[in-house]
């Protein structure tokens, strides 16, 4: 099941399952000179086997940009961090070649719920709340940042006037 040379492990808010995120550096079939990756969701009780856990691949959006050997490189994960959210608590998954596509999935079946959009991002960061995110490109990426509004679904505007100091300031200048 989990065919790999590195994991990390990712438990959610209420620490009732965990998003196991598998990399190889090498691909033993051959396919890949980048090697592969995987997500796993790990449950602590399986709702169609009450009393069972249960482990199963994370479905990826087919809209995420497969390599040239068809398979969908994982970029991120992480839950949305709020533990008092009623029901299941859902997480996110940068998938795919650059760009990337960013998704909101279900944090019980593991289908994606919500897609973020693509573009040259490689990190999630969650309020602690859970309503408001930030995808971004940090590092060797060239990207920027998208912040959005969960409970609306909406990107929030680049352009906002803060109100504040001298009664308002473009956060752009």
């Amino acid at each position: 099941l989990f065919n790999a040379e590195e994991a990390q492990v990712q438990w959610s808010p209420r620490a009732d399952s965990a998003l196991v995120l598998t990399q190889t550096s090498i691909d033993s079939t051959g396919e890949s000179y980048y090697g592969s990756s995987h997500l796993f969701l790990l449950l602590e009780n399986d709702p169609k086997r009450p009393g069972n856990g249960s482990a199963l691949s994370v479905p990826l959006p087919p809209e995420a940009a497969k390599d040239a050997q068809g398979t969908v490189p994982i970029v991120s994960c992480s839950w949305v961090p709020n533990p008092t959210i009623t029901g299941t608590v859902p997480f996110t998954v940068i998938s795919g070649r650059m760009p990337a596509l960013a998704s909101l999935h279900h944090g019980i079946t593991g289908e994606p719920t919500f897609l973020f959009g693509r573009a040259h991002r490689n990190s999630v960061d969650i309020s602690p709340h859970g309503r408001f995110l930030v995808v971004g490109g940090y590092g060797n990426l060239a990207g920027g940042m998208d912040f959005w509004d969960r409970n609306k679904g909406k990107m929030i505007p680049r352009h906002v006037i803060l109100p504040g100091i001298g009664g308002g300031s473009d956060v752009n200048n």
